[in-house]
């Protein structure tokens, strides 16, 4: 009965993140993120290649964090976003989404696996680590 439980648990976590990503302004701010790498951008940057207004950005993005599709952590005095779990990051390769070659997988795992950053600027090209 343990096998029930947990899949009636993943069928509930997986309705939950397919419901944020099935918003159109949610997965072009997800996209920026993946495309660009583990926490580098900052809502304001999000915001302008996802072509929507900051205060739009933030409000998906909580929503995003909310139901775990991503993470956030203070930089400085800026808040940068990263994609939360791998299995995340393979559903945006399953939808054929690419990003930056400055994304290095750590793991293999199908677990929530993190990933390495090379420094990248807004538009995903690498930059020096450090450089702001």
């Amino acid at each position: 009965m343990a096998d029930a439980e947990r899949n009636k648990q993943l069928v509930e976590k997986w309705a939950d993140i397919f419901k944020i990503l099935g918003d159109p302004t949610r997965l072009k701010l997800l996209n920026a993120i993946h495309f660009a790498g583990d926490m580098h951008l900052t809502v304001t940057e999000l915001a302008e290649l996802a072509e929507v207004r900051v205060p739009t950005a933030s409000a998906a993005l909580r929503a995003m964090e909310k139901t775990g599709v991503v993470r956030s952590a203070r930089s400085g005095r800026y808040i940068r976003y990263a994609i939360a779990s791998e299995n995340v990051h393979q559903v945006m390769h399953w939808i054929g989404l690419t990003h930056s070659e400055a994304v290095i997988p750590r793991s293999t795992s199908a677990d929530d696996a993190d990933v390495d950053l090379v420094e990248t600027n807004a538009k995903g090209t690498a930059a020096q680590a450090g450089a702001e």
